[in-house]
């Protein structure tokens, strides 16, 4: 997406005449990082101004470049737009979750968390589920913990265990990886990914990944699934 902001005007409308259900702006590319929610706010205003109104629209507090997390100020905008379902949430803390989730009671925007290890807890406290790179690796089992985290609690624990211990695979060479990991599972497809720095998987990574194959399939196994 561009930085400009007749540009990602121009793109998102692109994107919404393509029948899509929703629109998802990313929080990174409406200011700098040493810019203040006021300069945010007032892009953002023209951005969702230049929208249909009929379109659904989330944010995604994408790592990169760098991240910037919505603040009560930009959330509490997003809520009183009434425009806004979906937050793709990355702070990777309990606190700010449980915060941001205050925010979002009663309106139409629904949390999402990426962090494994905060999961569980951030969906008892209301978040409405899991948007994270994780689900490409295992996503039988996200599903499960998604679905039944309330009606067994022990299992939950150590499927949440197993899970957060198996994220740290992430930060390993991705995506490549998860595409190699995807071959291992039956899955065929190419492992060239669009990041410059990805390399091929050497023979300890694609070890360890067929070891959290083995893992993840006595995990499903166990589970029913």
């Amino acid at each position: 997406m561009s930085y400009d902001i007749k540009d990602q005007i121009k793109e998102l409308n692109a994107i919404a005449d393509c029948g899509v259900d929703a629109v998802i702006l990313i929080s990174n590319r409406l200011a700098g990082p040493y810019e203040s929610d006021s300069v945010l706010l007032e892009r953002l205003d023209k951005i969702v101004n230049a929208l249909p109104k009929e379109v659904a629209l989330g944010f995604y507090e994408c790592p990169y470049p760098y991240k910037r997390l919505l603040t009560p100020e930009v959330i509490q905008y997003c809520v009183s737009s009434g425009r806004f379902y979906f937050l793709k949430d990355t702070c990777c803390d309990i606190d700010q979750i449980e915060q941001k989730l205050t925010l979002l009671k009663g309106s139409n925007m629904h949390l999402y968390n990426a962090n494994t290890a905060t999961l569980v807890q951030s969906l008892k406290l209301g978040a409405s589920g899991y948007s994270g790179v994780m689900a490409n690796f295992q996503m039988k089992l996200y599903s499960w913990l998604v679905k039944h985290w309330q009606d067994e609690p022990e299992i939950t624990e150590e499927v949440q265990s197993i899970l957060t211990v198996c994220s740290f695979v992430e930060l390993k060479n991705y995506p490549a990886n998860a595409k190699c990991f995807l071959n291992l599972s039956g899955v065929e497809m190419g492992e060239y990914a669009r990041r410059g720095d990805q390399a091929p998987q050497n023979a300890t990574e694609v070890m360890e990944l067929k070891q959290i194959l083995s893992l993840t399939s006595k995990l499903e196994k166990k589970l029913g699934i």
